[in-house]
């Protein structure tokens, strides 16, 4: 995936609240990203639920 799809898909996944050329909170973009990646990965608030929990458990 080049960089430019990349950033096409986060801007279409976040309904634009992350847009190229415009400022954002990098706190916030990861927050955001992490929990996409981890809701989209079959996640829930259950232990051991995705990849993304049990990485930062």
């Amino acid at each position: 995936v080049s960089p430019h799809e990349f950033l096409q898909a986060v801007m279409k996944a976040s309904k634009k609240r992350f847009r190229i050329g415009v400022q954002s909170d990098p706190v916030e973009f990861m927050s955001w990203l992490l929990n996409t990646l981890h809701k989209d990965l079959g996640g829930s608030k259950k232990p051991n639920s995705s990849i993304i929990y049990k990485c930062f458990q």
